[in-house]
C-alpha cells in the first residue's frame, strides 16, 4: 500500500471508531461525557480551543496544490 492509501484508512478507521464511541458513551451515560459534547464545553470556556480547531480545519479543506 502506498502512504496515501495508509491515510485514507487511517482517516476511516479513526473516524468510524469515534462515531462507534460516542454512540456507546451517549447509549450508556446520556449525552454527556460525548466527544462533541466535551469539545464544546471546553471550548467555551477557553476561547483559543474554538480557534484552533478553526484553523485546522482551514488546514484541512483550504484548497491546497495537487
Amino acid at each position: 500500500m502506498t502512504p496515501r492509501q495508509v491515510t485514507i484508512w487511517f482517516i476511516i478507521v479513526w473516524t468510524a471508531g469515534a462515531v462507534v464511541y460516542d454512540i456507546g458513551v451517549a447509549y450508556l451515560y446520556g449525552s454527556q461525557p460525548t466527544i462533541s459534547r466535551i469539545i464544546h464545553d471546553w471550548a467555551y470556556g477557553n476561547p483559543v480551543v474554538a480557534f484552533a480547531l478553526g484553523v485546522l480545519c482551514g488546514h484541512f479543506f483550504w484548497s491546497q496544490r495537487m
